[in-house]
């Protein structure tokens, strides 16, 4: 009995975050959380979501779609911000702002200087 109490525990603390970031959306109004993906070239640069610098060339996280996400591009030596693709569409500013419809994949592209 005190086994299956504690798979309970542990089933109720799985579900749980799905749960509490409807809940954040619901009463706060930030619309749906979806998710966003950002990729980089794996050298000539670094990309802040939101103010958050990423120890990684990639990086996972959820957002809602009524709250912008902001995305900064900050090439290293030698190397320029080329553009950020999303998708088909190609925005060519280092600093933008999104609201999200949809899960998301971006990816900052940095190519060397001349």
């Amino acid at each position: 009995q005190w086994y299956s109490e504690i798979e309970n525990l542990k089933q109720f603390a799985a579900q749980r975050p799905e749960y509490v970031w409807h809940h954040i959306a619901n009463y706060f109004q930030f619309g749906q959380p979806v998710q966003l993906d950002i990729k980089k070239s794996s050298q000539g640069g670094r990309v802040i979501p939101n103010s958050i610098e990423l120890e990684s060339s990639t990086f996972s996280g959820q957002y809602f779609t009524e709250h912008p996400v902001s995305l900064s591009a900050v090439a290293e030596d030698g190397y320029v911000f080329s553009h950020w693709q999303i998708g088909a569409e190609s925005l060519l500013e280092a600093q933008i702002s999104l609201l999200l419809e949809a899960d998301t994949l971006i990816q900052a592209v940095f190519t060397e200087a001349l």
